[in-house]
C-alpha cells in the first residue's frame, strides 16, 4: 500500500473493535471468502479483519479476491498479501466459495456523469457474474453494497425505510449510479426469489476512514480532512445545503457482518449514523473545529452538473438496528480520527 494501513495506530484500533464485536466469528473457522472491490475503502477493511481473525481467532478463513490487476492488488495488500489469493478473472476461482462480498463500484460523482456506461457495468454486469458463481458454488451468503443514493433527490419528510419507493430518473446521466444500484438490489433479490440465493444488500451512506490514499483522494470529506490539516480555505462547489448521514468506516463493517449473520434472504438495510445528519457546509465546519484550523468556507460553483440537486437524505436504520447492531463512532470522532490517521503520514 502507499500508505501501510496496518502500521497505523487509528487503524489498529478500528480493527480491534470489529473482532470484539459480540459476533460469532468461530462459525466463519475454514469458510471460503471472495471479495469483489477489495482495494477499495470498505472492502479493504474488510480483507484486514479477515486477515486479523485468522491470526487472532485462527479461524483458517480462505480469503479470495477478484481484481482488475492483480500486481496492483498484491501492492496494496503488501503486508498480508500472503495471506490472500488474487484473481483477475473469475472464471479462474473454483466454484466452492462460502461467502461473496461485492464491493466494486466507482464513487465519484464525476466518474457517473462522464462514464455512466462503466458505472452501471461495474455494478449490474459484475454482481450479475457473482451470483451464478454463487448458483454454481451453492455458497451460503451474497452481500452487496448499495448506497443511499437509490433514495433519489427527494428531500425527507421523514427517515427513508428500506421500502420506501425509490424515485430516481433514467434520463439524468448521473443517475447511472442509483439506478445500477437498484438494478442490482432487484437482481440480487431476483436470484434469491428464483434460485433460492441467500443475497442481501446494505445501502450505505457516506462512508469515511483511513485509506491508503487519503492524500489524493477526492471524495469531499477527505478533501476537507485535507484542507483542514494544511490550513487551506475548504472551497465548495455548491451551496453546500445538501443534507446527508454519515457513516465512519469501523461501524460500516461491524454492519457488514451483522448482515452476513443474521439478516434475511433478499433484505436490503440501511446503514448510517442517525444523529449525523447535516449539509455539506456544516461538515465543513465542523471539521475546521475539530482540527481546530484557521480554514474558510468558501464556494465557488464549479462543474455543479456532476452533483445531483440541493436535497435532504435521512435514512431510518431501525431494521439493522434490530439485527443487534449499533453505531460506535460519532462524527466529531469520525473527522478527528481522520485527522490523527493524516497526521501519522504528514
Amino acid at each position: 500500500m502507499p500508505l501501510s494501513l496496518l502500521k497505523s495506530k487509528i487503524v489498529q484500533e478500528d480493527i480491534l473493535s470489529i473482532i470484539n464485536e459480540e459476533l460469532p466469528f468461530h462459525e466463519l473457522k475454514e469458510k471460503r471468502f471472495l471479495i469483489s472491490g477489495a482495494t477499495g475503502l470498505i472492502g479493504t477493511y474488510t480483507t484486514l479483519v479477515l486477515t486479523e481473525l485468522n491470526r487472532q481467532k485462527d479461524l483458517s478463513i480462505e480469503i479470495k479476491v477478484l481484481t482488475r490487476d492483480s500486481e496492483k492488488a498484491k501492492k496494496h495488500f503488501s503486508d498480508v498479501s500472503e495471506k490472500i489469493e488474487f484473481y483477475e478473472s473469475i472464471e479462474d476461482i473454483d466454484p466452492n466459495i462460502d461467502y461473496i462480498l461485492d464491493f466494486s463500484s466507482p464513487t465519484s460523482s464525476k466518474y457517473f456523469t462522464e462514464k455512466p456506461v462503466e458505472t452501471m457495468e461495474a455494478n449490474i454486469i459484475n454482481l450479475w457474474s457473482l451470483l451464478e458463481l454463487a448458483l454454481e458454488s451453492e455458497s451460503k451468503k451474497v452481500i452487496f453494497s448499495s448506497s443511499l443514493e437509490v433514495y433519489g433527490n427527494q428531500n425527507t419528510q421523514e427517515p427513508f425505510k428500506e421500502e420506501s419507493e425509490l424515485p430516481v430518473n433514467p434520463a439524468r446521466i448521473r443517475d447511472s449510479y442509483p439506478i445500477s444500484k437498484i438494478a442490482s438490489e432487484m437482481l440480487g433479490n431476483s436470484y434469491a426469489h428464483e434460485y433460492g440465493i441467500d443475497f442481501s444488500s446494505i445501502r450505505y451512506a457516506g462512508t469515511f476512514g483511513p485509506s491508503s490514499n487519503i492524500k489524493t483522494n477526492e471524495r469531499f470529506i477527505n478533501d476537507f480532512i485535507r484542507k483542514a490539516y494544511s490550513g487551506e480555505d475548504i472551497v465548495l462547489k455548491t451551496e453546500g445545503k445538501t443534507k446527508k448521514q454519515l457513516l465512519y468506516l469501523s461501524d460500516a463493517i461491524t454492519a457488514l457482518f451483522y448482515v452476513l449473520f443474521f439478516s434475511e434472504k433478499g433484505e436490503s438495510y440501511n446503514a448510517a449514523d442517525m444523529a449525523s445528519l447535516m449539509s455539506i457546509k456544516e461538515t465543513a465546519e465542523m471539521i475546521i473545529k475539530v482540527s481546530k484550523s484557521n480554514s474558510k468556507v468558501l464556494v465557488s460553483k464549479e462543474n455543479t452538473d456532476y452533483f445531483p440537486k440541493e436535497h435532504i437524505t435521512e435514512m431510518d436504520t431501525s431494521k439493522l438496528r434490530d439485527l443487534g447492531w449499533t453505531v460506535k463512532v460519532s462524527p466529531r470522532e469520525m473527522f478527528s480520527r481522520l485527522i490523527g490517521f493524516l497526521e501519522e503520514y504528514k
